[in-house]
């Protein structure tokens, strides 16, 4: 269980960074992923 959250918390941060890298500036991430 722990494990699992870890990962989510992971891929959430990494698809974060990469959302910011892409536009250019810090948007809310969309709803729908």
């Amino acid at each position: 269980m722990i494990i699992l959250v870890g990962f989510v918390a992971v891929v959430a941060v990494r698809y974060a960074w990469r959302w910011r890298r892409v536009t250019g500036r810090d948007t809310p991430l969309p709803r729908k992923l």
